[in-house]
């Protein structure tokens, strides 16, 4: 098959990218970093530890006479373990490939690594990253085009949820990338803590009048709060588009809530926080995730916003009787999605790229992905999967796994812009940390300061 490469916008790589390129050439062969043990797990947004980069035991130097694949990944614990499983499937399901997994720390080291990869030409076969990490990578020239494999092996591309699909193609139509362990958010509450304050623990909040509520009688001045998200953009996004509102305008020039559905969503926190009802998480981005499920693990917090991958974690490692549940609306219902894809990288002959899209096809089989979600609480990414069998027995043994594909129905395409990724760290994220530790930073104050740091971004 002839190798087709995406070409989009020009636009600069991160300076990641050309800072501190791997020494030493490799031909596109992937390095695989010394096996160390792997920290325990907190779901898909953990912050690996310093130096903690690990080979998982795939295999490194097995497979002897097969196509070797090299598949980098940004998730520990046991989520790696679960890849492990499912690449150990792979490589025992056949003889002509082996699969090498390594994990590359969290999300963003994993893409930093692949753009230092990419310069220095000793990229891995398959990478997988963060969904909103995607779109800087376009214009390498080094992703290949997913639609040529899927269209030889008659792989339907409409198989896939509508709402996990919005970060594959680029803007020329071209398939960059491919749904792989996706995640939406959802509510996490303490059972335990709601029948104490004389809460159903079977009726959780369904709008954001009843999470206030439920926050108030579940909050002990100093000791304890009622309720508490991570430092994330993502969830300032999901609460606009619960008012109505959208991350960014029409043309992709400014934020789409510089309007009310901002001042709206924005003041709901500040009054959580200003009520004494909200714990703001230690640390940002990644770290504040961990703080937010030890808070609630701990006892501290008795509701709290996170990933839909957190569910098998959290049921695993709480000693009440947990809750899951969609988020609470308000004037509508809206999520974004989150996660990860994965991408094919250019720069290896054909026999090696159909032997990574061998094992690509076989994580989008139903009953593998089904398996896949089962084990971690990560999305079915098809309405096959979430048919399979082994979804199927995960949901009667623990109905918690259908809330995300509930939420599925409700998630809001994130926007399509060059900078989005920029916007997304470097303003959503920082915006959010604000709201939550400034004061005076109120709905009105916000909206005006975020959508002036965006359009210096967006406008470029």
């Amino acid at each position: 098959m002839k190798k087709r490469t995406l070409r989009a916008a020009a636009m600069m790589m991160t300076a990641a990218m050309c800072a501190g390129m791997l020494a030493g050439c490799g031909g596109g062969k992937a390095e695989t970093a010394a096996p160390t043990p792997a920290p325990a797990a907190g779901g898909e947004t953990t912050q690996a530890a310093a130096g903690d980069t690990a080979a998982a035991d795939t295999g490194a130097a097995g497979g002897e006479g097969r196509i070797q694949v090299s598949f980098w990944e940004g998730l520990k614990g046991s989520h790696l373990e679960n890849i492990e499983k499912i690449v150990n499937d792979y490589n025992n399901s056949q003889d002509k490939v082996w699969v090498t997994v390594s994990y590359q720390g969290d999300y963003n080291e994993t893409a930093a690594q692949a753009q230092t990869a990419l310069a220095a030409g000793n990229q891995p076969n398959l990478c997988q990253l963060e969904v909103s990490r995607i779109k800087p990578f376009f214009n390498t020239g080094k992703v290949l085009d997913l639609k040529p494999f899927a269209e030889k092996d008659g792989l339907d591309l409409g198989s896939f949820y509508e709402g996990l699909m919005s970060f594959s193609y680029d803007e020329s139509g071209a398939l960059a990338s491919l749904p792989f362990n996706r995640s939406t958010y959802i509510m996490y509450y303490n059972k335990d803590m709601f029948k104490e304050v004389g809460l159903d623990p079977e009726a959780p909040p369904t709008t954001w009048a009843e999470l206030k509520d439920a926050a108030t009688k579940l909050s002990i001045d100093g000791k304890r709060w009622g309720f508490s998200i991570p430092a994330d953009g993502m969830f300032l996004e999901s609460l606009v588009f619960q008012c109505g509102g959208t991350s960014l305008n029409e043309d992709g020039t400014d934020i789409g809530f510089n309007n009310e559905a901002g001042i709206e969503a924005i003041d709901f926190l500040k009054g959580m926080m200003n009520d004494g009802l909200m714990k703001t998480p230690a640390g940002e981005d990644y770290t504040s995730f961990d703080s937010c499920r030890n808070d609630f693990i701990g006892g501290t917090v008795g509701i709290i916003y996170s990933s839909s991958g957190d569910i098998n974690y959290l049921t695993e490692s709480t000693e009440f009787e947990l809750g899951v549940a969609m988020l609470p609306a308000n004037t509508e219902q809206g999520v974004g999605s989150g996660g990860a894809n994965i991408v094919m990288f250019d720069g290896f002959s054909d026999e090696e790229n159909a032997a990574t899209w061998d094992f690509v096809k076989y994580l989008c089989d139903p009953e593998v992905a089904g398996k896949f979600a089962s084990l971690t609480g990560y999305l079915p990414t098809s309405p096959a999967a979430a048919e399979s069998t082994a979804f199927k027995e995960i949901i009667a043994k623990n109905p918690a796994y259908q809330v995300p594909c509930d939420m599925l129905n409700y998630v809001k395409e994130r926007p399509y812009h060059p900078y989005y990724t920029e916007y997304y760290y470097d303003v959503l994220n920082d915006a959010i940390s604000q709201i939550l530790l400034d004061p005076s930073y109120t709905g009105e104050v916000a909206v005006k300061d975020i959508s002036n740091r965006a359009k210096l971004l967006l406008n470029q």
